[in-house]
């Protein structure tokens, strides 16, 4: 999954910078997930609640920036 998310990020020209960024933030996510749910992640099986309950965690438990949250969720929705 990782990878072909990569492939498709090379074919929208983005620079290595963010391509980079995004998979950082997609790797954080499937660690998140692994831990929260005790399984391995498939794409198939990522509903909006999980999304929902990852977001609220960054609020209000790591309490990241606005902009970085939106940052992360611009990858959950090119994948998902």
């Amino acid at each position: 999954m990782i990878d072909d998310f990569k492939i498709s990020l090379l074919r929208e020209d983005l620079s290595k910078n963010t391509i980079n960024n995004y998979l950082v933030d997609l790797n954080k996510f499937v660690d998140w997930y692994t831990n929260q749910y005790v399984e391995q992640m498939n794409v198939k099986n990522i509903a909006p609640h999980h999304l929902n309950f990852y977001r609220a965690q960054m609020v209000n438990y790591r309490r990241l920036k606005i902009s970085t949250i939106n940052r992360k969720n611009t990858i959950h929705k090119k994948i998902f």
